[in-house]
């Protein structure tokens, strides 16, 4: 067998042809329309010529991705990078706490879990009633890079117990948050690179046939996997109310799983139609700006609003207010322009060929880049993930990472 790095849906290119570029294909083909049969009111804003308009951003990461230079498999180093150890607890101490300070109502009232398990209460109420604090609860999104460090230095033999134990723990916490918070990406946050390190760590180890054919499909079969996953945290938080409109919730998942697909590109073509472009809000560019403890909303006040007005009244007017993302797809044209948006994807490109380069070779700053650039591909539809607030922490701490607390080992 190749090395793990060259088993196709790692590389991001060969993930958004094959796996990302049909699926947009398919809801293209297949609009859904409101024809009263089903709860959602939605009317397809997703013309032929919006739909050329995606297909120009694919050819632009493209041309971005296979462009750019690569030398992975040459001059290579005799020897590999890890992040000092310290570091790796520091930053993991730090998600933990941000954790407990977000869910100390939970820790301190287990009686909650309890009902939102027994169906009692839903996330809902939880959203409603129990804030985050701007800028602290972010921290926890460290245990991502956690993650991610924790993976590199155990390739090198670089962890100890006392760090394998942080590692559980930070992924009890995800899963209580999945529960609680209904935030099935910080799932896929956690996911992702333990798999990407996962093949990374069996590189040059043969694998039997058979689990070398589920590798390769792995994507497809993350679609069941998905349906499952999903079918589970909306029974707690939805399916009361939806079941009165479905024979089955196998029904009822598949459905919604391809409204939130659908419905997010959907609602930025809808935005095209009904607002002025470009808007020059940056939205998909300083998102995370605008989150920013008290610098963010003098930042937002300094630019134009958006010409859409208020995104709830326009989910309410246009949409469905229960499919409220807005696609990586359209949102840099509706930002910038058709100039804006070619630039963003071209960049886009090329971070991800610079960052899959680095994962491909073991060592180098897009190493810890990759799982991120991964899952902005992966998500490249529903939402503009790098633009999240939720990823500065983790790209800001990764550059301290390499720049102040790199290590070499001779190999």
């Amino acid at each position: 067998m190749k090395n793990s790095t060259d088993i196709w849906w790692i590389n991001p290119l060969k993930l958004l042809l094959r796996f990302i570029f049909p699926i947009y294909i398919l809801i293209f083909l297949i609009p859904f329309e409101n024809n009263g049969g089903n709860p959602y009111q939605v009317k397809n804003y997703l013309t032929f010529e919006v739909f050329i308009l995606g297909l120009i951003f694919f050819v632009c990461f493209f041309l971005s991705f296979v462009l750019s230079n690569n030398n992975s498999r040459k001059n290579l180093p005799l020897y590999q990078e890890y992040i000092s150890p310290s570091f790796l607890t520091k930053i993991g101490i730090l998600s933990i706490l941000a954790y407990f300070i977000w869910f100390n109502f939970i820790l301190f009232n287990p009686d909650i879990l309890i009902d939102l398990l027994s169906g009692g209460i839903s996330p809902y109420y939880i959203r409603n009633n129990y804030t985050t604090i701007s800028g602290l609860t972010t921290i926890s999104q460290l245990g991502i890079l956690y993650i991610i460090i924790y993976f590199q230095n155990k390739k090198l033999n670089k962890t100890t117990v006392y760090q394998k134990n942080i590692f559980r723990i930070i992924i009890m916490l995800t899963i209580l948050r999945t529960i609680a918070w209904s935030e099935r990406l910080a799932l896929l946050e956690i996911i992702i690179p333990i798999v990407l390190f996962y093949f990374s760590i069996l590189e040059k180890k043969q694998l039997k046939k058979r689990f070398r054919r589920i590798i390769i499909f792995l994507p497809y079969i993350g679609i069941f996997l998905l349906l499952l996953l999903f079918g589970f945290f909306e029974y707690f938080r939805s399916w009361s109310y939806y079941k009165q409109f479905y024979d089955n919730i196998f029904q009822f998942t598949t459905e919604r799983v391809f409204m939130y697909y659908y419905g997010a590109v959907n609602s930025a073509a809808a935005i095209l139609e009904y607002s002025n472009w470009p808007s020059l809000t940056f939205n998909t560019y300083l998102n995370w700006i605008y989150k920013f403890p008290f610098i963010g909303e003098s930042i937002s006040s300094a630019l134009p609003s958006e010409s859409y007005g208020d995104w709830e009244s326009f989910l309410n007017r246009y949409l469905d207010p229960e499919f409220n993302n807005q696609t990586g797809l359209f949102k840099p044209y509706w930002d910038s322009g058709i100039l804006g948006a070619i630039v963003f994807f071209l960049i886009w490109g090329a971070l991800a060929k610079y960052s899959y380069r680095d994962f491909q070779r073991g060592y180098g700053q897009g190493l810890y880049f990759f799982p991120l650039i991964f899952i902005s591909v992966l998500e490249a539809l529903r939402i503009p993930y790098l633009s999240e607030s939720r990823v500065f922490p983790v790209f800001l701490f990764a550059i301290i990472a390499y720049r102040f607390y790199k290590r070499r080992i001779v190999i």
